[in-house]
């Protein structure tokens, strides 16, 4: 069964060679990555901990870092590099912070699924599952500010500690905003009279509408939520309409 993926340079096409594992952790030589050390503690989160970029290659191909071998008693590693030749590496095998939890809809307690979770100085973002399930792995413990947001919902700022070796608990509940219905009404700006089949675009952050006014001039978007909106109106023999 498939639990995680751990890529060193996503996008990159960046290949690995041979991943040796020392307990918790996986040592991989990764060409022109060099040798990556990923604590395998909690088998779903993998969490990259330590790395020593031994090429000065970039790119896909077998350049690079060829071969990492961590098991002699010094606990020393070996890694050999096709273009720079021998290093001799002491590690520091440090366990990752991580944190877990649900993210749930403070009205109704339902879990809510693919909301941006990102800290206040990580570069990395993840997102909760289907159920509003999160879980997450850092290199460096410490105190983070956790940003839990997702449309229709308002933004959470949670601060937390987390330490190496650990995993803390941590459930999220999002406020929903409320719903509610945009209604319109096409007038002749002068005689006040309805006008009718005007065309309607409105644009927000998530979706565009294409609608048209019915025959008393009006028109309806349903399920809107707290939003920046444009509106644009044309009909012949009207300058059209912009807000």
């Amino acid at each position: 069964q498939k639990m995680h993926t751990y890529k060193s340079s996503v996008g990159a096409n960046v290949m690995p060679h041979n991943v040796h594992v020392l307990g918790d952790f996986l040592v991989i030589s990764y060409y022109a990555d060099g040798i990556r050390i990923v604590d395998a503690s909690q088998p779903d989160v993998l969490v990259e901990v330590g790395y020593l970029d031994t090429s000065d290659y970039e790119g896909s191909g077998s350049r690079g870092c060829w071969g990492a071998y961590p098991f002699l008693a010094s606990g020393n590693i070996l890694a050999n590099d096709r273009d720079n030749g021998l290093f001799i590496l002491s590690p520091n095998y440090q366990h990752a912070a991580y944190l877990q939890g649900k993210i749930t809809n403070s009205q109704t307690n339902e879990g809510i699924s693919n909301v941006n979770i990102a800290l206040i100085g990580v570069a990395k973002t993840w997102e909760s599952q289907l159920n509003g399930q999160y879980k997450l792995g850092l290199a460096t413990a410490g105190e983070y500010a956790i940003v839990c947001s997702k449309y229709a919902y308002e933004s959470q700022v949670i601060n937390s500690t987390l330490i190496s070796d650990s995993l803390r608990v941590l459930d999220i509940a999002l406020n929903p905003y409320p719903i509610f219905n945009l209604d319109l009404k096409v007038q002749d700006s002068l005689s006040q009279t309805a006008i009718a089949n005007t065309w309607l675009n409105i644009e927000h952050s998530q979706a565009m509408y294409e609608l048209q006014s019915n025959e008393q001039g009006k028109a309806q978007v349903m399920n809107l939520y707290n939003d920046e909106f444009k509106l644009w109106a044309n009909h012949w023999g009207y300058l059209p309409y912009y807000e």
